[in-house]
């Protein structure tokens, strides 16, 4: 009977783990397979059956905070956050949306060649919800993460057309020309590839190759490209701003030698900002105002390293709270009380990184003579109490 139960619970973990994905992955939850309510990502009913980007489509999405809203990125809108009927992402009855990174969705009969069906509704709206193959009402979403396409532009009623989804063609290019989707053209012949990636035929690939990085045409990802995105304003795609490969916050800030994407770097001034997509263009991101709690940093040696976030800052003979940043690095190592509420930094030339300082005395009001004669008062009370009773 034990081992039976032990054998049950260990299919109900199992069960449990077929679906699971990593929260940054993870699209939405739904009930069931089938004939579903569904959630958000992080729903409180914790759904089992898990829509996953990486499951989809073959690989992580990594950029940051793929669950926030664009003017792009719908997949579809719930009636709630949880146990909610779905619609498709363009009807607009429902107020609940459900974002994801950089797809591009779409509810359809059936999904086109450059689409993945995310899953299916049984209406339009006020469907229940299934994973793919379920209805007839297919979500279907193509992601541009690292994709490319190529096609003919076509000329239509109202303008020229991609031939492979009614999105307009970019104004340089003609009817019947080439297009290259999320990419630019590059090499002789010329190869489609994503931005910031250029053309390498490989020695033993096709030299006639066209079609890009698809078919194995050897784009790879230029070592000078950086050399060209001196800010923000340089990424062109979504992807490019978040991730923010070529380190420009600190070009934005006019800092060059503060890199903001070096492992140990601390949440200062510059890397507490970011690159921001706001649905067509990368911007500069300042900083906020105020930090999270952080942790508690040990620095009896008055050395530059600190908490990577707001939080306490320990010296070996006082103790500080670090409030907020300010906007200009003071590099004072003896600061006044008063400015015990305002944060300050301080250039390291041993780490070459602008890091939190502690080193400096200040002597705090929260051990005054009071406190001084109720210490004395508990210390005798238990003298007292040991010798008269132990």
């Amino acid at each position: 009977m034990k081992k039976s139960a032990m054998i049950f619970l260990f299919g109900l973990l199992l069960i449990g783990l077929v679906n699971a994905c990593d929260d940054s992955q993870r699209i939405m939850r739904i009930s069931s397979t089938t004939n579903a309510h569904g959630e958000i990502y992080n729903g409180v009913e914790n759904y089992g059956t898990e829509i996953c980007y990486d499951e989809l489509f073959g690989i992580d999405y990594n950029a940051v905070d793929p669950h926030v809203c664009t003017a792009n990125n719908r997949v579809i809108r719930l009636s709630s956050n949880t146990n909610g009927h779905g619609e498709g992402p363009e009807v607009g009855i429902y107020s609940v949306d459900v974002c994801y990174g950089n797809l591009v969705c779409a509810m359809r009969s059936d999904c086109e060649s450059d689409e993945v069906e995310v899953l299916s509704l049984s209406s339009s709206t006020n469907a229940h919800l299934g994973i793919a193959g379920e209805y007839t009402n297919k979500i279907c979403c193509e992601s541009s993460f690292g994709m490319v396409h190529t096609g003919i532009c076509v000329e239509e009623e109202g303008g020229t057309i991609w031939s492979d989804g009614g999105v307009d063609c970019d104004p340089f290019n003609a009817h019947n020309s080439e297009y290259c989707r999320w990419g630019g053209w590059s090499g002789n012949p010329n190869v489609c590839c994503p931005f910031g990636y250029g053309c390498v035929i490989p020695e033993s690939g096709n030299p006639d190759c066209t079609t890009g990085i698809e078919d194995g045409c050897g784009c790879q990802l230029n070592p000078d490209w950086c050399n060209e995105v001196l800010s923000c304003s340089g990424y062109r795609t979504q992807d490019e701003c978040i991730m923010n490969d070529c380190d420009v916050i600190a070009s934005e800030l006019n800092d060059p030698e503060n890199h903001c994407n070096e492992v140990g770097e601390l949440y200062n001034i510059s890397c507490n900002t970011s690159c921001s997509w706001n649905g067509t263009n990368c911007g500069f991101n300042s900083y906020r105002n105020n930090f999270d709690p952080g942790v508690v940093v040990v620095n009896p040696e008055y050395q530059c390293s600190s908490s990577t976030q707001l939080g306490e800052c320990i010296s070996s003979r006082r103790e500080i709270i670090i409030k907020k940043v300010l906007t200009e690095i003071i590099s004072d190592t003896v600061i006044d009380p008063d400015t015990l509420d305002e944060s300050f930094q301080t250039w390291c030339p041993k780490l070459t990184s602008r890091q939190y300082a502690c080193g400096f005395e200040v002597e705090l009001g929260f051990f005054g003579f009071w406190n001084f004669v109720s210490s004395l008062g508990l210390i005798f009370g238990v003298y007292f109490v040991k010798k008269k009773y132990l």
